[in-house]
């Protein structure tokens, strides 16, 4: 769900609503919650469909009625009619629950990176995990709300590293100090860096080496072509790139190994990088 369609989903919901009791219930101090209060819990959760439809069901309360053309969601609507009547199966939907309980953080953590990656499609996912379609699509709307709001930076920002970072879990204020995959796919965007990583690669291990060898020379070497003598890429270039391995070595040395770099640090250059980005266009924005 985009930001514009869940403001117009708060702004719908009464003050009172089981939505805001849950999200306050350990704040009594705040209740009853301001509009921005209520704004800013709503925007900022990344579980927001699926905290909203087990508040209402919880309570035995139907959505409220929308006046608006696009209605509630047909997830949100799936799932209050899952957690209000337990006998109605849905096996996809108590699937995409099940994934978010605590002795599954791993399946979940790598799910969420996954759908972070720009080249990774829903179908793509499911093969990894060799689920349905329909799943991937229930945790994107219901428990993860990424891939539509990943150019906000605030609300990337909140989500990965603030208070309720934790908020997308079944429990609201639960934590997963972790995350790894999930940094390491807004660092990367790549799904077979992710799947390397969580060690499901679906390529062998030297092929893997190599393709990280190849992207270390090609960003390196695009980076100091466009930074001057004087930029730290090009210090890198002269590092560890101009130095040769002989084709004897190259068959018997790990690329990585050749180059002189580690993945860690091929990680570290490209956050780096990308923030150093951040600050020139922070720079050059308007009034700049």
């Amino acid at each position: 769900m985009t930001s514009e369609q869940i403001l117009r989903l708060v702004l719908s919901l009464p003050a009172d609503s089981p939505f805001f009791e849950a999200a306050f219930h350990d704040e009594p101090w705040k209740w009853p919650p301001t509009l921005p209060e209520r704004l800013h819990v709503g925007l900022f959760d990344p579980a927001f469909g699926w905290h909203l439809s087990r508040s209402h069901a919880s309570e035995g309360m139907t959505l409220p009625a929308q006046d608006w053309p696009q209605d509630w969601p047909p997830e949100i609507r799936r799932a209050h009619r899952h957690l209000l009547d337990r006998d109605e199966e849905d096996d996809n939907l108590a699937l995409a629950q099940a994934l978010h309980l605590p002795q599954n953080l791993a399946e979940r953590d790598l799910m969420w990176a996954l759908l972070i990656c720009q080249d990774a499609s829903f179908e793509m996912i499911a093969d990894v995990f060799n689920y349905e379609v329909d799943v991937v699509r229930l945790v994107d709307t219901l428990f993860w709300n990424f891939r539509d709001r990943k150019h906000e930076p605030l609300y990337v920002a909140q989500v990965l590293n603030g208070p309720r970072a934790g908020a997308a879990l079944p429990e609201r204020g639960e934590r997963n100090p972790e995350l790894k995959l999930v940094r390491l796919a807004c660092r990367t965007g790549e799904a077979k860096i992710v799947l390397a990583a969580a060690g499901m690669s679906p390529f062998p291990e030297e092929s893997m080496t190599q393709l990280l060898a190849d992207q270390i020379e090609q960003d390196l070497l695009v980076q100091a072509a466009a930074g001057g003598l004087e930029s730290r890429a090009r210090a890198l270039v002269h590092k560890y790139l101009l130095p040769h391995v002989t084709p004897e070595q190259s068959e018997e040395v790990d690329p990585l190994e050749a180059l002189g770099i580690s993945q860690e640090e091929f990680l570290a250059y490209r956050r780096d990088e990308i923030e150093r980005q951040l600050r020139l266009q922070a720079d050059s924005g308007p009034g700049k």
